[in-house]
């Protein structure tokens, strides 16, 4: 036995019943704080019963972006969530870049077609932290991922952090995450499709694969990126 549920399509949906982060002031472009337009239009959209449509872009944000129960996501063509900053910047008091509703809440959330990735130095951050406690219809995300360097506004590529071979030394202003997914322990009944956690580095196995299958192609010319851990799941029911 095994439960699978399909994607949230919206199709049947009037453009009425979308809210686009656009016209909510935000601006996408890697650069601008988006932060407080973004948090704006995901909580009036929630209280309109509207899908919150993320235009393609790149939103910066310089704290933590809310999603509470009943929240409906959806990008066009993976616009990216990237966090920067120094409330991100602190290992022992971390913080996710998106929370998925508070510790002990039950709720509900859809999620499409969407990036959260970081910008330099991120040394405190969870990329995404989930805590709803669902009934019923599970929570769901589809084609959602984490990718953490590797872009241009990453700050995160080859001449920021080049590989350094026999050098065991770790170079602190390339550890971007602390980890990149956590499902804490009030959490339960998510589905996941689809969704992708990783970073830009091509690991030694892989890269030994790669050669073999594309020789012509320079593997090596990958960044050097550090992060702690992938996935922990917290939660202790099904």
């Amino acid at each position: 036995m095994y439960y699978s549920r399909s994607k949230p399509q919206y199709n049947g949906l009037p453009a009425s019943s979308f809210q686009s982060v656009r016209t909510a002031s935000a601006v996408g472009d890697g650069k601008t704080d988006d932060t407080n337009n973004l948090q704006h239009v995901i909580k009036s959209a929630f209280a309109a019963g509207k899908v919150v449509y993320f235009d393609s872009g790149t939103y910066k944000i310089m704290y933590t972006l809310f999603i509470p129960a009943g929240t409906r996501l959806v990008g066009e063509t993976y616009p990216i969530i990237m966090s920067s900053g120094n409330v991100f910047n602190d290992m022992n008091n971390t913080k996710p870049v998106i929370q998925v509703g508070n510790a002990g809440q039950a709720g509900q959330v859809e999620w499409t077609d969407m990036i959260v990735s970081t910008q330099g130095t991120q040394v405190g951050v969870i990329t995404i932290e989930w805590n709803f406690a669902a009934s019923g219809t599970p929570s769901g995300m589809w084609d959602v991922h984490v990718r953490i360097g590797g872009f241009a506004v990453s700050n995160l590529q080859v001449p920021q952090c080049p590989k350094t071979p026999g050098n065991p030394t770790v170079n602190g202003a390339c550890i971007a995450a602390y980890m990149l997914m956590h499902v804490t322990s009030s959490a339960s009944i998510i589905y996941m499709e689809n969704v992708w956690l990783w970073t830009e580095p091509v690991a030694e196995p892989y890269y030994r694969l790669t050669r073999k299958l594309s020789p012509t192609i320079n593997w090596r010319k990958h960044p050097c990126i550090f992060y702690s851990r992938d996935q922990l799941l917290a939660y202790a029911r099904p």
